[in-house]
């Protein structure tokens, strides 16, 4: 009888020991992925993270989810929220990993692979596979995705899925090769192809085979983007402004300098340009998109980074971040964290500023005061 008690009073011990070990465990889990003990403790008062940590064993893609952070590199795609939670992650092979971001939602893609995971701030929205290899992806913030991949026979296809992940429409491009395609809302798609020494951008409506509209330019289109009042299109020595139907509403021309940097954002395309391919002097000039001028200013720092928010500029050089209005009207000047390579705006206009290894919350203006 004592035996037994013995026997039992083992178990229990064990079990004990058992369950305390793997409270533990679970105690550094949750450490680990909040960033420590102060990660864990800003977490449950729901403020917001500082910093976020993440290893970099090669080729690396950043994206701002809303007021989400991801990371995508070639073994895997992490994303923190606000607070600095992990909140969803996905191990993955990918060889060229990019990310394509607007608003809420992201998409991780391997330029050249077949997979595609669609974020938003909550975690995986959905996620798919193409039967060609991949040139381009890009989101828009409802959550609607289009795809760009080789097709047999075809100069590439263009794939739009909803944001539940249904393939809704596919557009094959005749002789041209797609670069690009955007989904202005929730029925058209703009797409940007190239062929016989010239660009051409056609607009579809996903419930109909034939074009609505072309426009077509006689040099090659960097890049194109939605804006609220149609599309804006890069060339190499000028901005086009196009309507909803692809009429040209007007242009900004920069003949004779060099194309260093541009943002297309729904209400202002900003552009810098120089006098010279390295170095000297450049201006920074932001439009409307009617292609007015809204402002220019020179600079002769060196440009590590340009971004756009929401009706705010930031310019990364090197051993600063000076800040602008979309008038390029200066706001304030900051130290970037060492190890910073580029700068991306958050949905509620907080800066962050991108590293190898982490990323770190910039504090700007009423908020930095608050603090």
């Amino acid at each position: 009888m004592e035996d037994r008690k013995k026997k039992r009073k083992s178990r229990s011990r064990l079990i004990v020991l058992i369950l305390g070990a793997a409270a533990l465990l679970t105690l550094a889990v949750v450490l680990i992925l909040n960033g420590g003990i102060g990660g864990t403790i800003r977490a449950l008062k729901g403020e917001p993270a500082k910093n976020y940590y993440y290893e970099h064993p090669g080729k690396t893609a950043y994206a701002a989810v809303g007021r989400s952070f991801a990371v995508l590199d070639q073994t895997e795609l992490k994303l923190w929220n606000e607070q600095g939670e992990s909140v969803y992650s996905a191990l993955l092979s990918f060889k060229t990993p990019e990310l394509s971001f607007s608003g809420e939602y992201a998409a991780a893609w391997d330029i050249g692979g077949s997979e595609v995971l669609c974020i938003n701030e909550s975690g995986l929205a959905y996620r798919f596979s193409e039967t060609g290899r991949i040139i381009s992806v890009s989101i828009n913030s409802k959550g609607y995705a289009a795809v760009c991949a080789e097709e047999t026979g075809y100069g590439g296809a263009v794939t739009v899925y909803n944001p539940k992940g249904r393939a809704l429409y596919k557009v094959y491009s005749g002789s041209k090769y797609v670069l690009n395609a955007k989904v202005n809302d929730t029925s058209e798609v703009a797409v940007l192809g190239v062929g016989a020494g010239e660009s051409e951008i056609t607009l579809y409506k996903v419930t109909e085979e034939n074009p609505k509209a072309k426009y077509s330019f006689p040099g090659l289109i960097l890049d194109f983007n939605v804006n609220d009042g149609g599309y804006a299109a890069i060339t190499q020595d000028r901005v086009i402004f196009l309507d909803r139907n692809l009429s040209e509403r007007a242009t900004f021309s920069f003949e004779g300098r060099y194309l260093a940097s541009y943002d297309i954002k729904k209400d202002i395309t900003a552009v810098i340009i120089g006098e010279y391919q390295l170095g000297g002097a450049h201006e920074i000039v932001t439009l409307e998109n009617d292609g007015s001028v809204i402002a220019r200013t020179v600079t002769n720092e060196e440009i590590e980074w340009f971004a756009m928010g929401e009706r705010t500029a930031a310019l990364f050089s090197p051993g600063k971040i000076e800040i602008f209005t979309y008038r390029l009207e200066p706001k304030e000047s900051v130290a970037p964290p060492a190890g910073t390579e580029k700068v991306l705006f958050r949905d509620d206009g907080a800066l962050l500023a991108v590293g190898p290894y982490s990323t770190e919350l910039i504090e700007l203006g009423d908020k930095k005061q608050a603090n």
